[in-house]
């Protein structure tokens, strides 16, 4: 007797087994584990290759808009985009994140600006045209070390950080200023950690006005922080560090609280608005935390308003619309911030709650000379006017500016033209801080809320 054995699917299993063990199950694409292997094998062999990392600038919104089964089409896509432009070994290191292997590192900038380029084209889902675009990073093995793919994919990716914080869609070489930078920067989040409890975070507050009797209408609390070596550090530098690393709840409540607190000894016409962050309105208990602060300092909730940015509603519309209606139901009032600068949808204002639109600063500043830019002013105006919502315009820096806002009937203004972010008693001694001299000191339009004349008055003098 004989006994055969069909093995074909044992060894389809086991190739299959090995493909995996090397390669990304989604994209085909090498693994990190192999492409570190590859980084490390060109490296033995003298040469000092390059490696580009590339990252999706706008991933995460797909997921959320879209769906996790668009998402995985897109980075099929990408990695198909990327492949054709380079010619080269490309691996999926994880998310939505890939690299690319160029032994002859004299091509590595034409090879980075070509995937750039092929990024930036529209993605198709769902029969629409999304821009989701890509940055990268690059750095060459120096001969001079033995090191691997380690350090070479960390050098690649400090580029690419600095890619994405100059603006997206671009690309940059790694410089040694940057592992400086990577240090720096590690340096603030341990910083920033005990800022608050050393007492070096405070509030400034830029002043909110009516855009036509340019009477101070509100102000708008923003964290300040002056580090004891460092000096200022920007909000846009540390912000995102305290999102990053966990402080961000117990930053926003003491921004909360102290504007609050200091808003409660202000004329009842003046109103105090203050930003939610991405961690904030993740906690369930946020809508009862901020009643909490009210009653503690006894400021009506028609005074606060919260600014929330359409970023963080993608993340779970459910969540967003929930808090958003709570917060009205206590009182307080729901601006979006930064209108027009993400996915804007008209159908945020179906959906959510909202009270107010802010329309971000960029467009603003562009459009004197932009004819694109004026005309989503205008539309978002006109969108506020037919809404019944008042529309607020960030960024106003100039006369010039105020007028046009002006001739197109928007409500309430804000910017360095109005006031520049300062301590309040800067705003309580009269003080205007180079402020246009027609923006009323927080006296003075305390004054002129309760007196037709003043107003009257205020305005022939202008």
């Amino acid at each position: 007797l004989g006994f055969a054995k069909d093995v074909t699917e044992e060894k389809t299993t086991s190739q299959r087994l090995q493909f995996l063990a090397h390669h990304d199950p989604l994209t085909g694409l090498l693994n990190r584990t192999r492409f570190g292997e590859i980084v490390d094998h060109s490296v033995a062999a003298g040469a000092s290759p390059a490696v580009i990392c590339i990252d999706l600038d706008r991933f995460k919104v797909v997921n959320d808009l879209y769906g996790h089964a668009a998402g995985d089409e897109v980075l099929i896509d990408a990695a198909r985009r990327i492949v054709e432009a380079s010619s080269c070994p490309v691996a999926r290191l994880g998310g939505d994140e890939f690299a690319v292997l160029v032994n002859e590192n004299g091509a590595a900038g034409r090879i980075t600006r070509r995937i750039v380029e092929v990024l930036a084209r529209p993605f198709n889902i769902r029969d629409l045209g999304v821009e989701i675009s890509g940055s990268a990073g690059v750095a060459v093995h120096q001969s001079d070390t033995a090191v691997g793919s380690d350090l070479v994919l960390r050098n690649a990716n400090l580029a690419l950080y600095r890619a994405k914080h100059d603006g997206r869609n671009q690309w940059c070489f790694f410089d040694p200023a940057m592992d400086n930078a990577a240090r720096e920067q590690r340096q603030i989040e341990a910083d920033l950690r005990t800022a608050l409890a050393r007492g070096e975070i405070h509030v400034e507050y830029q002043p909110l006005a009516d855009a036509i009797t340019k009477e101070i209408v509100s102000f708008e609390a923003l964290a300040r922080w002056d580090h004891p070596r460092l000096g200022r550090i920007p909000p846009g530098m540390f912000i995102p560090v305290a999102e990053e690393s966990g402080i961000m709840p117990d930053l926003g409540h003491y921004i909360l609280e102290a504007a609050v607190k200091e808003a409660a000894t202000w004329t009842p016409e003046l109103r105090i608005a203050v930003n939610l962050s991405p961690t904030q309105m993740d906690d369930d208990g946020i809508v009862e935390k901020i009643a909490s602060v009210l009653r503690r300092h006894r400021l009506p909730p028609r005074r606060l308003e919260v600014e929330i940015t359409e970023g963080i509603l993608i993340k779970d519309t459910l969540r967003g619309v929930r808090i958003l209606t709570d917060l009205r139901a206590l009182g307080v009032s729901v601006a979006m911030d930064d209108f027009g600068t993400g996915y804007s949808s008209l159908n945020y204002f179906r959906t959510f709650p909202f009270d107010k639109v802010k329309i971000d600063q960029t467009f603003i500043r562009d459009m004197d000379d932009n004819p694109q830019s004026l005309a989503i002013v205008q539309a978002v105006i006109g969108l506020g006017r037919g809404l019944g919502m008042p529309v607020v315009a960030e960024g106003v820096e100039t006369a010039e500016q105020l007028a046009r806002l002006q001739v197109e009937g928007c409500d309430v203004v804000q910017g360095y033209h109005i006031g520049r972010p300062a301590n309040i008693e800067s705003f309580k001694d009269g003080m205007t801080l180079q402020r246009a001299d027609a923006v009323a000191t927080l006296a003075t339009a305390s004054a002129m809320a309760t007196s037709p004349t003043r107003q009257h008055e205020a305005a022939a003098a202008d």
